[in-house]
């Protein structure tokens, strides 16, 4: 059926130290804070007197790209600034002096346009294209829906209001710190994730661990000399999902410092399904705002202030599905603080680091390239920001000084956690003890050096980092789709080792590293990739593991729409690390992209695969993938073609799969593995490689075949989809059923 519909369509035939008490958490509900209700339209007014209007462009329809072109006209009020986020280059134009629009939305995402009017009132109008037309909302109307929606055949647009009363800069001294003049030393505290253990349906036992070294920690802060000019904790106070009583135990704990303590918003001070709309709706954050107000007087989430001669810069990171594009605005206040204090040494603080670390987690859980490209552009604008210090990995400290890089005269460094157990990086740290501590900065007039200490009192100094080339990681800061394309696959005989594949970083230990991506030679000389990967080792207590799937490389060539690809190419599965009831093995990914839409998604792999390789940042949810079993006997070189679209089209669960104008093809080539337990490794190697494009009609040809032999559906017992538990502070995967994430 869907090969029929298919061909028909392109015309083809206190309250925190319960000891020894189970306290239920709905004992502790969520505070609820008014500071965000909208009575009138005074309310909308910003700090500066202006209506920020929020213009969310879409489709509503999952196979379609949809165009808006247009001019935007404001009625009964003047338009002060626009600003556009999030658009993407060739396919999205903002002209501000209109302004007008000429956006292409992709299913999935969301391209916004805020709007300042000055002189406004009720009565103020906006008119803004959607799709092939326009409409027309007032701000009185915005005011009592909340979110205006509009839809013109399947292009939609919604409209909001945007608040700024949770952002601006502070006066250090109203939440005690004083002037130290231009030496002084402050304190930074990452990842505490404790809490009240006994406030939950189960008692938490890694947040017993976490409180532990919490304390330690605290006492690290208050024997540091010279006393800190101030201590920042930046991200996941809590551990949890922000649970009022969790706060409420770590306001006790942290109140233990005797320097002031500023606190910065985590992905554990929400809920995981938070979601921020209609209107502006912050009461995700209520708890966060109630407990900071308790804690120091504060009532933000994004802030600044300047001490000596420096700027400090607090950058909210709650890691949840739609903050960004309902909060556009923070990169826009960001860049005007930025602007204002050009002339002082910066130093931004944010949860979750905008540079890579190089495990599989922190590609998946991390912000999109989106928000990444857009932070680094503004943060290196004007050249005055000269540190980034980020948590959320739980990063040993070895790792946390190998990761650390220098971009655009900024450098960028993940901190270990103060409360948290380390994620395996497999190898052992620097010492043999706790990796949890605080780091602290000296600071002497323009000039700032950074020190860690452990809870063991062992005290490490950073050298200067290493540039960070996002030339040879492209994928860090770029789309699939955005690389530069050409017209035909080159190097697919790897004569030239990795010359025109890109990799991502992966972490790589000094010794025995778990993966190895290199080009090799064959008994009769010939070239080819090998890829290996196996568990990381230095496999200790504490250390969270997860799946890996990044030990891979891509080639991205252009299309051209109407034609459909077909590869060709040997592979073979590495006998010395092949063991068939392993949760690890080899995989040929294909990827096909209509501007930024994906519109074909399929896999090949021998024994079992990790079901999600591309994890959240790959539209996932856009396409689900096609799961095909290339299973071959280990040792022997296989003959392999691949007829991709044909096979997608006899197997996707999609009944209307759009593959016809596809105008980029992605080849990845990669190994995973479970990453825990006995000798989960795989290794495999790829040659031979050749790419052809052939007209649409020339679709159902050709067969894909192994050897000649057809090429069968993945059986689903072979597709890895995990879940995770956390026994005694451990991330660990169990085995989830893929249905319910279907």
């Amino acid at each position: 059926m869907k090969r029929r519909n298919f061909l028909h369509r392109i015309g083809l035939a206190t309250g925190g130290m319960y000891i020894g008490n189970k306290l239920n958490a709905a004992h502790f509900p969520a505070l609820p804070n008014t500071d965000f209700e909208i009575n009138g339209f005074n309310d909308l007014l910003s700090k500066e007197g202006m209506v920020m209007v929020r213009l969310n462009y879409s489709s509503t329809d999952p196979g379609i790209i949809q165009q808006h072109e247009g001019k935007i006209i404001i009625n009964n009020g003047s338009l002060h600034r626009t600003k556009s986020y999030f658009f993407h280059k060739d396919t999205d134009e903002m002209d501000g002096s209109g302004p007008s629009l000429n956006i292409m939305s992709y299913p999935g995402s969301v391209d916004v346009v805020v709007l300042w009017i000055k002189d406004g009132s009720p009565r103020t109008s906006i008119t803004f294209p959607v799709g092939k037309g326009s409409q027309t909302v007032s701000i009185e109307k915005i005011i009592e829906d909340k979110d205006a929606v509009f839809i013109e055949e399947n292009a939609m647009v919604t409209v909001s209001y945007l608040l700024d009363k949770e952002i601006g800069e502070i006066d250090p001294r109203d939440v005690g710190i004083n002037d130290p003049g231009d030496r002084f030393v402050f304190t930074v505290m990452a990842d505490p994730q404790g809490g009240n253990p006994f406030a939950h349906e189960q008692v938490q036992t890694r947040m017993r661990i976490h409180n532990a070294f919490i304390d330690e920690s605290v006492r690290l802060v208050n024997e540091t000399k010279p006393k800190p000019a101030f201590n920042i904790v930046i991200g996941d106070i809590v551990d949890g999902q922000g649970h009022h009583a969790d706060f409420r135990a770590m306001n006790d704990r942290l109140a233990k410092t005797d320097v002031p303590t500023l606190y910065e918003i985590g992905n554990h001070e929400t809920r995981y399904r938070s979601v921020f709309t209609p209107g502006y709706n912050m009461s995700a954050f209520d708890n966060y705002f109630a407990a900071q107000k308790e804690f120091n007087g504060m009532d933000k989430l994004l802030y600044s202030f300047n001490l000596g001669k420096w700027h400090f810069i607090v950058w909210p990171d709650p890691l949840r599905s739609n903050f960004w594009e309902t909060h556009p605005h923070y990169f826009t206040w960001l860049e005007d603080d930025l602007k204002k204090y050009s002339d002082r040494p910066a130093i931004l603080f944010q949860h979750v680091p905008v540079h890579p670390v190089g495990i599989l987690p922190l590609i998946n859980y991390a912000e999109s390239v989106d928000v990444k490209r857009l932070l680094l552009d503004i943060l290196s604008s004007n050249g005055n920001v000269k540190y980034v210090l980020s948590g959320h990995v739980h990063i040993p400290m070895k790792a946390s000084v190998k990761t650390a890089v220098s971009y655009k005269g900024i450098k960028f460094i993940n901190l270990p956690a103060a409360g948290y157990r380390p994620r395996a990086f497999g190898e052992e740290d620097f010492n043999g003890g706790p990796t949890q501590g605080i780091a602290m900065m000296e600071i002497e007039d323009d000039i700032a050096k950074i020190h860690y200490k452990t809870v063991v009192n062992e005290q490490f100094s950073y050298p200067d980092p290493s540039p960070f080339d996002d030339a040879k990681s492209p994928l860090w800061l770029k789309h699939k789709w955005e690389i530069a394309k050409d017209p035909e696959l080159k190097n697919g005989d790897f004569k030239d080792d990795l010359k025109y594949w890109h990799r991502r970083y992966v972490y790589e230990e000094d010794k025995d590293p778990s993966n190895i991506c290199e080009t090799r030679k064959n008994t009769d000389g010939k070239s080819f990739l090998y890829l290996f990967n196996k568990s990381r080792g230095y496999n200790k207590p504490g250390q969270d593991r997860l799946p890996q799937s990044i030990n891979r490389i891509c080639q991205v060539i252009r299309q051209e729409p109407g034609t459909i690809p077909l590869i060709s190419l040997k592979f073979w599965i590495d006998p010395a690390y092949f063991i068939p009831e392993n949760l690890a093995g080899a995989y040929i990914w294909l990827e096909g992209f209509e501007k930024g839409l994906k519109r074909m998604n399929i896999v090949y792999s021998n024994s079992y695969v990790h079901w999600n390789l591309g994890g959240n940042q790959s539209q996932i949810r856009t396409v689900l993938p096609v799961h095909l079993d290339i299973s071959a006997a280990p040792g022997e070189w296989k003959n392999l073609f691949i007829n991709p679209y044909n096979d997608f089209l006899n197997y996707t669960e999609d009944q209307d799969p759009q593959i016809q104008n596809t105008d980029a093809f992605a080849i990845n080539f990669g190994v995973w593995t479970l990453n825990e337990g006995y000798k989960k490794h795989a290794a495999a190697g790829f040659s031979d490689v050749s790419l052809e494009f052939r007209h649409i009609n020339n679709l159902y040809e050709s067969e894909s075949n192994v050897n000649g032999q057809q090429i069968p559906k993945k059986e689903q017992k072979f597709l890895w989809w995990h879940g995770v538990k956390h026994p005694a502070g451990d991330h660990q995967s169990i085995r989830e059923d893929l249905n319910k994430y279907l």
